[in-house]
């Protein structure tokens, strides 16, 4: 049981990236007062020279006008784990075959049997499935249990997990049965395998040029595990490449920028409140501290982004911070990615024991790196939450603002200065862009079910494209 919650954690953490959850609330027990972290002391120097404004920028949104929405032609349904192909002409997204339509009125929650237990939804049984401005929605391929979006060969073949067999002879296909890496053309035609995956294997990213894909096995106690090349070719052995959570660049000489987990120092815990003996038996107050305990780095600890370079094995630190942080767009020498911030946090002391209590609400900041002494982090208002999408050649950062109400789609000049590109109700979810940033494609959820909540995973979704004038 351990072992699987283990593996869904490590599948979820690969697949999101980063835990996008804004105004998420989140407290944490602390045996003395924690120091207040300066927020504004964020750079650790000045950025590369950048001008005072942008021309070519400003220029380019004076003309751009509002750029409008494109609805797809797709089923009714649910749309989950949707990402665009690298040239922005289709959104490739899965179905699960096993969940009903329309929805229940009210959908099965929690402990439906008061039997203290909550039970978890079966395995979905999902599908590939894509559509274009110029095309209906189409399948692709069937994979099982495994819903982990595809990757995108250089000649236009789709790389493809599928788990769709009980090789662990438990009468159940779950996450701990190994599958497969597929390989077939963009219409899910022509499909082979490659080779079989152990249950605690992901593929991360293409490499060398669409000849081999990099997979990550992580290990029970540091999800830091090995990442390793397999070659596209059947038959072929993998070797070890470098240690990590994830990889989450391929630059254009194959360097890899990485992201490692930081494994937190080793803590004792003494008593916290002396006060707290009061409400005990005295066998069961220990007034020394315990014993360090081993530190394992895991999936809510901070992250390091490392530039790998397989051809010498060296690693040159790029940008490592208290915070959880997501690098994966380069432009004109620069990194750019979002990391979690401190938007509240509110410290006091509970006298029923505990000692001082934290409660913290997270937003997420753009963040900004030209090397390791040169980083910067973009907020245009506290209230809300920014996400980088992609990088506009000789333009900047598109990216997406998230508030309560509306959503605004922005570009982050080389000026370091904001324009308003497009706005979006709030019932806009899950932006995403193509290669080249000229493409933006997000899915409109509905409460069909009139719960009163926009849930993806439940709801229809209609999905758009939107699609930028170079």
């Amino acid at each position: 049981m351990e072992r699987t919650k283990l593996a869904c954690l490590v599948a979820a953490g690969l697949l999101l990236g980063v835990i996008v959850s804004a105004g998420r609330t989140s407290a944490q027990d602390d045996p003395e007062m924690p120091p207040v972290k300066d927020e504004k002391a964020k750079t650790a120097g000045t950025l590369k020279p950048r001008p005072e404004t942008d021309v070519e920028a400003a220029t380019w949104v004076g003309k751009l006008g509002s750029p409008k929405p494109q609805p797809l032609s797709v089923d009714k349904g649910p749309i989950l784990y949707h990402t665009l192909s690298p040239d922005g002409s289709r959104l490739y997204f899965f179905r699960d075959l096993k969940r009903k339509w329309p929805p229940p009125e009210e959908p099965a929650r929690g402990d439906d049997d008061d039997d203290g237990e909550v039970k978890l939804p079966d395995p979905g049984n999902y599908v590939l499935c894509c559509a274009g401005l110029n095309q209906s929605e189409s399948r692709i391929i069937e994979t099982g249990i495994n819903c982990q979006p595809p990757l995108f060969l250089p000649d236009g073949r789709l790389v493809v997990m599928v788990r769709k067999l009980d090789t662990d002879g438990d009468g159940e296909v779950t996450e701990l049965d190994e599958h497969s890496l597929v390989l077939c053309q963009a219409d899910g035609t022509s499909p082979y395998e490659v080779d079989v995956l152990a249950a605690t294997e992901s593929v991360l990213a293409v490499w060398k040029g669409g000849k081999e894909v990099l997979v990550t096995d992580f290990t029970r106690h540091d999800v830091n595990g090995w990442i390793n090349t397999l070659p596209l070719v059947r038959g072929k052995k993998r070797s070890q490449v470098v240690k990590g959570f994830n990889v989450e660049m391929v630059l254009p000489d194959d360097r890899l920028l990485i992201e490692r987990k930081q494994t937190p120092a080793p803590e004792t815990q003494p008593v916290a409140n002396p006060w707290a003996r009061w409400n005990r038996r005295n066998d069961d107050v220990d007034d020394s501290a315990e014993e360090p305990r081993e530190a394992m780095a895991g999936l809510l600890d901070a992250n390091d982004h490392i530039i790998f370079n397989p051809a010498d094995g060296s690693e040159v630190p790029l940008y490592g911070a208290s915070q959880r942080s997501h690098l994966f767009i380069t432009g004109e020498g620069s990194f750019f990615g979002h990391q979690e911030y401190v938007r509240q946090a509110n410290t006091y002391y509970n006298p029923w024991g505990g000692g001082y209590r934290r409660e913290s609400s997270l937003g997420f900041e753009l963040v900004i790196v030209d090397d390791k002494d040169h980083r910067d982090t973009k907020l245009n208002q506290a209230r809300y939450d920014y996400l980088a999408l992609g990088w506009l050649e000789n333009r900047g950062l598109v990216a997406v603002e998230h508030g309560r109400l509306t959503k605004h789609l922005l570009l982050l000049d080389r000026a370091m200065k904001f324009h308003e590109l497009a706005t979006f109700d709030f019932d806009a979810r899950g932006f995403v862009a193509s290669k080249d940033g000229m493409t933006i494609a997000y899915i409109q959820v509905d409460d069909t079910n009139k719960n009163g909540l926009l849930e993806s995973w439940l709801d229809e979704g209609r999905p758009h494209i939107v699609k930028l004038p170079k």
